[in-house]
């Protein structure tokens, strides 16, 4: 008799490709994006004087999605100096024509409040002319009712830097 022999293929394990390397720019925007929220959260503009300057000079090292992450960074922050803003504010105007045309009997109300917007369209849309001694009484008056506030601003913080230089 006649022996058959079989061949048997045996494959080989495919191998392994290593796993695609992360995109250092990737990286360096996790790394800054990470920085910065918890600099926004931590960072205390009231711990700095105003008028101060510091020299930051950083070493930042660790791993992003497990690459290797390493930059240095030289920063000179300048603190500026407080300063106060004034402001004014007024009454809101329909609400100041309410009031004044509150204090007057219906009639007249009503009379205003139909004939002025006529009189107004009727002359080009403008207002039917005043006694110039009558527009700066109530001129007077507007500067009364406004409210002034003064209010501190503090100094802004200006920042100057380098990446990746070592000391």
């Amino acid at each position: 008799m006649s022996a058959t022999t079989t061949k048997t293929r045996t494959r080989k394990p495919a191998a392994s490709k290593p796993a695609p390397a992360v995109d250092p720019a990737v990286v360096a925007a996790a790394a800054y994006t990470a920085l910065a929220k918890v600099g926004g959260k931590e960072a205390n503009r009231d711990d700095l004087a105003a008028g101060a300057t510091h020299a930051v000079r950083l070493a930042i090292a660790g791993q992003i999605d497990g690459e290797e992450f390493e930059t240095y960074i030289a920063a000179d922050l300048s603190v500026g100096h407080d300063s106060t803003r004034a402001s004014s504010t007024g009454p809101k105007q329909g609400e100041l024509i309410a009031v004044i045309l509150g204090k007057l009997n219906t009639a007249t109300r009503d009379k205003i409040l139909r004939e002025l917007p006529e009189e107004f369209a009727a002359n080009d849309n403008q207002l039917p002319a005043v006694d110039t001694t009558a527009v700066d009484a109530v001129d007077s008056m507007l500067k009364r009712l406004r409210a002034k506030k003064t209010q501190n601003v503090r100094g802004s913080v200006s920042c100057s830097y380098r990446l990746g230089v070592g000391e």
